[in-house]
């Protein structure tokens, strides 16, 4: 063998085994499966923290939980995720709104305190359904509602805790269960899971085990947030109309009225409205008035002065419009108001009434301050604007449309 062939020879020979180590190193270390279409999903884990979990066991828990954020995009238009924990009592750690990237959420999770005592599953179920769920809590309409329930025993009250899975199901909640030892019953497992059982029961040895299924566990939970998305977000939602309303607390001042008017009239020509189905209605009369589209209630808007007792009748009104509304559809509230209205508790509460079923925006035309006002920040973490010499009626109402273009895309 010639010298030039022996040395080709040996560098072939070193490119093949190099090739075979990095697709060897990068195979071993790969994650399985990853959610990469970008779901949206509105994800809550519920831990069991009873007494016959140990500490270390309950850090499992989290451990596997961290691994299953890791799996799927964090933020606030993709994957949310909200954790409880359950023993004698429920614990929420955080809620869907409370971290919207996935380092702060993994955070979070670190910090989840361990409680041990009893197993009242059923009334982790109903707080996961009537609070973490919850507008408010950062729940969105046209996201999948998936709970992750892990547990290690049978419930304190089975039948309460049946029945309390039928209500969650209702509400068309997708429940996946996990069943850590020999102790659980596999009845009750069943009967809390979505069916088919099959898909959204998983069984496990022991705590340590977690980690074997989480593959499985993303794919099915990753699914679920795509078909979702395809049937509602891509199919319903082009038939389905979006609603701005407008509550206009009337001013003495003619000049703020009629600035205020146009800035309204505006808005809402920047809509399409054929490509949006957004659908505009103004409530300046104790009785809410019939939506229109564009801003043919402007010629409704008169300059007068409005009573608390009045606004709250208003916004009273306005809330039962809100219930009375299909699911499904986004709605968006903009009150004005002066900011010593917000001092008044019962207007407060009607507000956080209100913040519960929409997308609530607050325009103060005072800087009178209340130290209670971002509490209605449910969905967004500044909603409470106030009208000053810098920031003009325009700047605020172009900022608020920037937010409901993101949800609308408009």
């Amino acid at each position: 063998m010639r010298f030039s062939d022996w040395i080709m020879f040996h560098f072939r020979t070193i490119i093949f085994f190099m090739i075979v180590h990095h697709f060897y190193f990068v195979l071993s270390n790969k994650d399985t499966y990853y959610c990469r279409r970008r779901p949206i999903a509105d994800i809550v884990f519920a831990l069991d923290s009873s007494a016959s979990i140990h500490r270390e066991q309950f850090l499992q828990q989290l451990q596997f939980v961290e691994q299953v954020v890791d799996k799927f995009p964090i933020s606030e238009n993709e994957v949310r995720v909200g954790l409880l924990t359950f023993s004698y009592h429920v614990y929420p750690a955080f809620h869907l709104n409370t971290f919207v990237d996935k380092k702060s959420l993994k955070h979070g999770i670190k910090r989840v305190s361990y409680v041990g005592e009893g197993t009242h599953t059923a009334e982790a179920i109903a707080y996961a359904r009537d609070i973490m769920f919850s507008a408010r809590n950062g729940g969105r309409k046209l996201a999948p509602d998936i709970l992750i329930l892990i547990t290690d025993g049978i419930s304190e009250n089975k039948t309460a805790t049946i029945y309390e899975s039928k209500l969650l199901k209702q509400e068309e909640v997708k429940t996946i269960v996990i069943g850590v030892s020999s102790g659980v019953d596999r009845f009750e497992l069943q009967a809390i899971a979505s069916t088919p059982s099959s898909r959204f029961v998983f069984s496990v040895d022991n705590f340590g085990s977690l980690k074997t299924i989480i593959d499985d566990l993303t794919y099915k939970t990753c699914k679920e947030s795509k078909q979702a998305v395809t049937k509602k977000d891509r199919g319903e939602r082009k038939q389905l109309l979006s609603r701005l309303t407008f509550v206009y607390d009337q001013v003495t001042t003619a000049n703020v009225d009629k600035e205020l008017r146009k800035s309204i009239a505006l808005m809402a020509k920047q809509f399409d409205v054929h490509k949006t189905k957004m659908v505009f209605s103004l409530l300046n009369q104790p009785d809410v008035t019939t939506p229109q589209r564009r801003h043919v209630f402007l010629n409704n808007l008169q300059p007068g002065i409005t009573k608390s007792s009045r606004l709250r009748k208003l916004l009273k009104s306005l809330y039962k419009s809100l219930l009375a509304f299909p699911r499904g559809q986004t709605q968006t509230v903009v009150v004005f108001l002066y900011g010593k209205h917000l001092q008044n508790t019962r207007i407060f509460e009607e507000l956080n009434r209100v913040s519960s079923m929409s997308n609530l925006y607050v325009v103060k035309l005072s800087r009178t301050f209340y130290y209670k006002e971002n509490d209605l920040c449910a969905f967004h973490r500044h909603c409470v604007y106030t009208v000053g010499k810098k920031v003009s009626i325009n700047d605020i109402l172009g900022s608020i449309k920037k937010q409901i273009c993101l949800q609308e895309r408009c």
